[in-house]
């Protein structure tokens, strides 16, 4: 993840950082070249564009990684060019879900988790 510090400017470093699943993250980086604080977020099979980032942000994920499995998912609706069967172009709605994904995880009470089925060895 250092490579993707780099277009921050020298000594750039990650302050924050929220986890969401598998290729669903987001870190808030500070800058002290510039003195500025950026915001980025990664989701697997959205593209982050103007609209899109009015629903997938920085203090939306993070929202939703410490509520947990409260959180209602949310929908995102874009427009993707797709060609037909006869190798016409069209222009369709896709909509995509946004939302954590602990499931596969079972969380202990200090915040860890561990697969389901793992078992604590007995210290004898």
């Amino acid at each position: 993840m250092t490579d993707e510090l780099e277009c921050y400017g020298e000594g750039s470093y990650i302050t924050t950082f929220a986890s969401g699943g598998p290729k669903l993250y987001a870190y808030r980086v500070y800058s002290p070249t510039e003195d500025k604080y950026y915001a980025t977020i990664e989701v697997k099979g959205i593209t982050i564009n103007h609209n899109t980032s009015k629903t997938v942000n920085f203090p939306s994920l993070c929202g939703m990684v410490l509520k947990g499995e409260e959180t209602e998912p949310k929908y995102i609706t874009t427009k993707n060019i797709r060609r037909t069967v006869g190798h016409d172009v069209v222009t369709c709605a896709v909509t995509k879900v946004f939302k954590t994904t602990f499931s596969k995880r079972r969380h202990l009470e200090n915040y860890d988790s561990v697969p389901y089925g793992y078992k604590r060895r007995k210290l004898e």
